[in-house]
């Protein structure tokens, strides 16, 4: 961890470091520090799909489906191959009654 922490020291905008440390959060049970964690990794690099497969499947612990939901479609248009982000989402929407 301390490592993600440095290089976020040093580059503010290192997305690989931020999810690094939500993935650190959430395996630590800190979901709100993972998924606020998440969502600088999304605003440091919009276009990589990874934090935001991330994000959801800590929403989806955090019982926050809708939200799980929207992330995963939104890791899923940049990267539709995804398996990961395909079962997240119906997780996700399983837990809504919403099954596609």
């Amino acid at each position: 961890m301390l490592g993600a922490r440095r290089a976020v020291e040093l580059d503010p905008e290192c997305a690989p470091a931020h999810n690094l440390l939500g993935t650190l959060a959430h395996l630590g049970g800190d979901l709100p520090a993972a998924i606020a964690a998440y969502q600088r990794a999304i605003d440091a690099d919009p276009s990589w799909f990874r934090p935001r497969d991330n994000l959801g499947i800590a929403l989806v612990a955090a019982q926050r489906y809708e939200e799980a939901e929207a992330a995963f479609r939104a890791a899923l248009a940049r990267n539709e191959a995804q398996a990961g982000s395909h079962f997240g989402l119906s997780k996700a929407l399983g837990k809504m009654d919403r099954l596609e």
